[in-house]
């Protein structure tokens, strides 16, 4: 078992267990939530200008959104593998999407690599998956946005896509952590 820091643990195998229960993070606070916030907050912030995505005459958008991962890749995360492709582009776009969305979606594939695992949960349409967020920083025009992913994870592998791109400030006047970001989202 390891410790946060990625070394051995201290803890005995029942307290390992016992600081990651509701009840235990419920009296102590959920060391784990305020990890994940300062991971987040000291992740280098990509810069991202306003227009990047530029739609191809005669295409439709997801025509030229696909096009930008018409070449597969793959990343290693605590998960697993998840997999950014053309359907990731489908995904993200099938949500709803608006220039900030579309922006992002042009340096995913490199950008991902600063994404903090914020946790799983099953299904919210009671299908058999899992689903597993992720969030990055990122500098929208000079102001802090978060880029909130999900990798659903069936059978066969785990697929990323952009759920939203949420302004920091948003968040924070709403009281909402990233992990809740996807109930109001929808």
């Amino acid at each position: 078992m390891k410790a946060p820091n990625g070394k051995p643990t201290k803890l005995t195998a029942r307290q390992w267990v016992q600081v990651r229960t509701p009840s235990f993070k419920k009296k102590a606070g959920d060391w784990e939530a305020e990890q994940r916030r300062e991971q987040l907050e000291n992740t280098p912030r990509v810069k991202i200008k306003a227009e990047t995505f530029v739609q191809t005459e005669g295409e439709s958008v997801q025509e030229t959104a696909k096009k930008l991962f018409k070449k597969a890749v793959q990343k290693d995360t605590v998960v697993g593998q998840i997999t950014i492709d053309e359907r990731s582009a489908k995904d993200s776009l099938g949500h709803g999407y608006g220039q900030k969305k579309l922006d992002v979606l042009v340096t995913l594939q490199n950008d991902f690599d600063n994404a903090v695992y914020l946790g799983s949960a099953k299904d919210f349409d009671g299908n058999d998956l899992t689903n597993h967020y992720f969030a990055y920083p990122v500098n929208y025009d000079g102001e802090l946005n978060y880029v909130f992913c999900r990798a659903r994870e069936d059978k066969h592998q785990n697929r990323l896509y952009v759920h939203e791109v949420f302004l920091a400030s948003e968040l924070n006047e709403k009281g909402d952590t990233l992990q809740t970001a996807a109930e109001y989202s929808k």
